[in-house]
């Protein structure tokens, strides 16, 4: 399970390096902004928080991330990274009006690779998708914020780039429109999109059409009450798919003693036959290389609360087809990270979760010991089993988060993680080819610090 983002990463380097850019001036650029990083405490939030009072306001803070492998043999191996990233915002509220205006920069601060680092820190093939994403044209910083809003109990529209939240599918800074309107436990959500950005836990990637050439349109009408959620939804990529889909949860019970929360999530694309001309998109070369027709994802996924503190999961999750072209990798309905395959496999760094005609199993827990004299404390257990026709991976995972207080969090993921590919070629970066049923050693550590004000 993805690490909850408010964690964001460190481990033995906080010299903040930025490298290979292309100019003087935009060294200059760069250096003044990850010194205003360090001097501000500049912070990767979320989101910003629509509850303040009237006027002027300000959020900032600082992320660190080291991701070390525990091997880097072979002719694929895995690789080692950090970067440090901050970010600041600026706004201004009256009543339930908001406008804000955020911008974000990070830095390398050490790569394992030739040059590779750059697909994750930077990585930038044009806004419309129609460059080679190279350490050339990295983006180091950009505006990830830059918004209007307009929220009371009935209404909340959003118009601009920001972090776009509560969606099953879209889990991403996002440039926009989000509006929702609510009556009566029901709600209407209209929400589209013509770029997509990332900047934390990991990434940081400029606004581009990397995920939907030509922008992505969604349409959603639900209802909630404290037993039930329901949605049904309906994604539409211009030009290459429509995905209708829907979302069921059952509450039951009580954390306090024992409650029960069922999610069942169903989303089916129908995939233009365009889109295998245009190319570009996730698992483009898998099997024979149609990604056209139907398909389709299925999630299930039962989870336990007890005794306040504890909570164990289940969860499937099951595709047909090149479910996942184009919709699971901005965003899932589990949450789960799926990008920590090595940057020398296909993505890059995608691992098999998300692959043609796959199929998982997880098993997830989490023990939370509450406000103590030492803050929050939450560390957990993590596995999950994929089988696909391309490939065959399991992953043991402990990770361990600790708020020491509002502002500062610390996170840690140990991660032993095997894949084995069983296609010689599709899991290569570059078109090379693996070694079919050999076991790779992608297992590694993440660890993490966060300051926010």
């Amino acid at each position: 399970m993805m690490m909850c983002k408010r964690f964001i990463p460190i481990f033995n380097s906080t010299i903040i390096a930025i490298q290979n850019l292309r100019t003087d001036t935009m060294k200059i650029t760069h250096s003044i902004c990850m010194a205003l990083v360090c001097v501000f405490g500049l912070c990767a939030q979320d989101s910003i928080e629509s509850t303040r009072d009237n006027g002027f306001f300000y959020t900032g803070g600082m992320e660190l991330y080291n991701k070390n492998a525990t091997t880097l043999a072979g002719s694929f191996p895995n690789n080692t990274y950090g970067y440090a990233l901050g970010q600041l915002n600026v706004g201004y509220k009256h009543n339930g009006f908001e406008i804000v205006l955020g911008g974000a920069g990070a830095g390398l601060t050490h790569d394992s690779t030739k040059g590779l680092a750059f697909n994750h820190v930077g990585y930038w093939s044009g806004y419309r998708n129609d460059l080679v994403g190279s350490q050339a044209n990295a983006h180091n910083i950009f505006v990830h914020n830059a918004y209007v809003r307009y929220e009371d109990e009935n209404i909340d529209i959003k118009l601009g780039r920001f972090k776009q939240e509560n969606d099953d599918w879209i889990d991403a800074y996002v440039e926009g429109m989000n509006a929702i309107v609510r009556a009566g436990g029901f709600h209407l959500k209209l929400f589209g999109t013509s770029g997509i950005a990332f900047a934390g836990g990991g990434w940081f990637m400029d606004y581009e059409r990397l995920f939907s050439t030509y922008g992505i349109l969604n349409a959603e009408v639900g209802y909630a009450n404290e037993h039930v959620k329901f949605d049904i939804y309906v994604y539409y990529g211009d030009r290459e798919y429509i995905a209708p889909g829907a979302n069921l949860e059952i509450y039951a019970g009580d954390s306090d003693t024992l409650g029960s929360t069922t999610k069942l999530t169903a989303l089916f694309p129908i995939h233009n036959k365009g889109i295998n001309s245009l190319g570009r998109h996730y698992f483009a070369n898998f099997g024979d290389g149609d990604s056209s027709g139907f398909s389709a994802s299925l999630v299930a996924r039962q989870d336990f609360d007890f005794l306040r503190h504890y909570n164990v999961s289940l969860a499937v999750y099951k595709n047909i087809g090149n479910a996942n072209a184009r919709m699971g990798q901005p965003g899932n309905p589990l949450g789960f990270y799926t990008l920590d395959n090595s940057v020398y496999s296909t993505g890059p760094a995608l691992n098999a979760f998300l692959a043609p005609d796959a199929f998982s199993a997880l098993f997830l827990s989490n023990v939370a010991l509450g406000a103590t004299k030492a803050g929050n404390f939450v560390f957990g257990l993590d596995g999950r089993y994929t089988t696909a026709p391309s490939a065959r991976e399991h992953a043991l995972k402990l990770h361990v988060d600790w708020e020491i207080d509002s502002h500062l969090a610390l996170g840690l993921i140990a991660t032993y993680y095997i894949s084995t590919p069983l296609e010689a070629s599709v899991w290569a970066l570059n078109g090379e080819s693996y070694e079919v049923g050999k076991a790779l050693d992608r297992s590694y550590v993440i660890s993490q610090i966060n300051y926010n004000f």
